[in-house]
């Protein structure tokens, strides 16, 4: 599968971000329910729409990290669930 350079560039760019909170966190998103993980998510879109209020490209640019990974922990989360 070929992958697309924008997605290579946004995925390692989620990843920077996590790494970031590896020393303090890891991965303890784990171990919260999909609803905490829905609301933070919901949390992080309303940060977007701020950066976007404040036509501030950078912040939004971050902004979509963070909903992309809140995202990808429900994904992986709600996947495990279906799984018996």
């Amino acid at each position: 599968m070929k992958v697309r350079s924008e997605l290579k560039q946004f995925a390692e760019a989620m990843e920077a971000k996590l790494a970031t909170h590896d020393d303090d966190r890891e991965d303890s998103w784990r171990l919260e329910t999909t609803k905490w993980l829905h609301t933070r998510f919901r949390e992080e879109c309303d940060e977007l729409q701020e950066a976007f209020d404040d036509c501030d490209p950078e912040a939004a640019r971050r902004e979509c990290i963070d909903v992309a990974n809140f995202a990808l922990f429900m994904w992986h989360k709600l996947g495990r669930k279906t799984k018996t």
